[in-house]
C-alpha cells in the first residue's frame, strides 16, 4: 500500500481534499493499483514571516 506524505503551508479544506484526490488518482493510474489502496497524508505547517 503506497503512502504519500505532503508537507505544505496551511490551505483551505476544499483545496486539501482536491490535492489528496488528484494525488490518489494520478498515483493509481501510474502505478496501476486501485485508488482505495493508496494513503495520502497532508501535514499543514503554519507559515511564519519574520519582520
Amino acid at each position: 500500500m503506497p503512502l504519500i506524505m505532503v508537507e505544505a503551508g496551511e490551505m483551505p479544506e476544499d483545496m486539501r481534499i482536491k490535492l489528496m484526490k488528484k494525488l490518489t488518482e494520478v498515483s493509481a493510474e501510474i502505478i496501476g493499483i486501485p485508488e482505495d489502496s493508496i494513503y495520502v497524508f497532508v501535514k499543514q505547517m503554519p507559515i511564519y514571516v519574520n519582520r
